[in-house]
C-alpha cells in the first residue's frame, strides 16, 4: 500500500532509477504476495500496488538478494530480501485489468550497469568539470533531490577512506547535513558526534607545566 501521491511519483518516473533506502522484503509466489494487499484495509487516498521485478542474480554482485524462506517465521511466504541501497529501473506503471491493483514493473540494475555509468557521465559533463570526484558527484545527487542514491555513495565513499584520510570530517558533516535534510534527527546527531569525536582526536593534547621553584638556603 503506498499514498496516491507516491503512486503518482512512480508513473512520473518510468525509464528512471530509484534506490531503496531500507531492506526490501519480497515473495517470489505472487499469489501470496496478492494475498498481502487483499488482507490489507483501502483507505482514502491509498493505493493497492504489487511490484514485479526482474532480478537477474548473474548480473548483480555488489548489492545481492537472497531467498530467505527458511530463516523466516513464515516458511510458506516464499521470502526473497534485497539489500540496502538496491538500485531500480522503473519501467512501467500500469494499473491491472480488473482495476483493483497497480503494477509496478522494475528491474534491479548492478553497479555497473551501462546506463547507470552513463547517467553519472552526463551529468558530469553538463553540470562538472573533468576532474570531478565521487563526493562532488554525490553532493550533485543531492541537490537534485536523489537523498538516497547520494547517501548509498557518500557510504561506499567512506569505505575507501582511510582512518587518517583529511577528507573524512568533511564527509562525517555531509552525512550530518544529508540525514538532517531527508528528516531523519537520530542519524543526523550520530554523524555530528563522529565530526566532533574525530575533531578532538586530532587536537594535540596541551600539557600544562609546573614550572621549578628554587630553593633558597
Amino acid at each position: 500500500m503506498i499514498s496516491s501521491n507516491e503512486l503518482e511519483t512512480l508513473r512520473q518516473s518510468c525509464d528512471q532509477f530509484i534506490s531503496i533506502n531500507s531492506f526490501f522484503s519480497t515473495s517470489i509466489d505472487k499469489e501470496q504476495a496478492l494475498s498481502f494487499l487483499n488482507s490489507c484495509d483501502v483507505g482514502d487516498n491509498i493505493e493497492p500496488v504489487l511490484f514485479e521485478i526482474d532480478a537477474n542474480p548473474a548480473l548483480v554482485t555488489s548489492k545481492p538478494f537472497a531467498d530467505v524462506s527458511l530463516y523466516s517465521e513464515f516458511t510458506d511466504e516464499s521470502e526473497v530480501l534485497f539489500m540496502l541501497g538496491s538500485i531500480f529501473r522503473l519501467k512501467n506503471v500500469k494499473r491491472r485489468s480488473d482495476g483493483k491493483v497497480w503494477i509496478v514493473r522494475m528491474t534491479l540494475c548492478s553497479d555497473d550497469d551501462h546506463d547507470l555509468k552513463q547517467a553519472f557521465i552526463d551529468m558530469k559533463d553538463r553540470f562538472l568539470s573533468s576532474d570531478i570526484n565521487l563526493q562532488t558527484l554525490v553532493k550533485l545527487l543531492w541537490e537534485m533531490g536523489e537523498l538516497n542514491l547520494a547517501e548509498k555513495y557518500f557510504m561506499r565513499l567512506l569505505e575507501q577512506l582511510s582512518p587518517d584520510d583529511p577528507l573524512l570530517g568533511d564527509l562525517y558533516h555531509d552525512l550530518e547535513r544529508l540525514a538532517s535534510n531527508a528528516g531523519n534527527l537520530n542519524k543526523s546527531m550520530e554523524w555530528r558526534q563522529k565530526a566532533i569525536a574525530l575533531k578532538n582526536q586530532k587536537q594535540p593534547t596541551s600539557k600544562s607545566t609546573i614550572p621549578k621553584q628554587s630553593s633558597s638556603t
